[in-house]
């Protein structure tokens, strides 16, 4: 399953609220499996993106990067565009994700719209 790294983060939280659901055993690990799956991508988006704040970013005489409002500041209007786009790249790029999750998996209780919704493809119909 395709997922762009937008993608993979709202399912990141999604797979995390679903981790405090109880439910069968074989879930539960396809859920921690997807789960650490989407986590090692996100800290590999996380340090990229770094690499890009510290490309782009407004450093300090000791080349520490600046903030203000825990926001990075940028030297220009052009580096701050620039990083916008970088960003944009990074989180548009797709990874190819191995665990899916299927509807029946997520037993008879209730569950809130925003899990489906963040899980997106990586919820899948039962087959028929």
């Amino acid at each position: 399953m395709k997922l762009s790294n937008e993608q993979a983060t709202a399912a990141l939280e999604a797979t995390r609220a679903l981790a405090r659901r109880m439910m069968p055993v074989a879930v539960a690990m396809k859920v921690r499996a997807l789960g650490r799956e989407l986590e090692t991508r996100a800290q590999d988006v996380e340090a990229e993106r770094m690499k890009g704040l510290d490309t782009f970013g407004k450093k300090d005489e000791s080349g520490n990067l600046m903030t203000s409002d825990n926001r990075v500041l940028f030297p220009t209007p052009e580096a701050a565009a620039a990083f916008q786009t970088f960003n944009a790249e990074l989180m548009a790029n797709e990874i190819e994700c191995k665990h899916t999750i299927k509807l029946s998996e997520l037993g008879e209780g209730d569950i809130k719209p925003e899990i489906l919704w963040g899980l997106g493809d990586l919820l899948e119909e039962d087959d028929e």
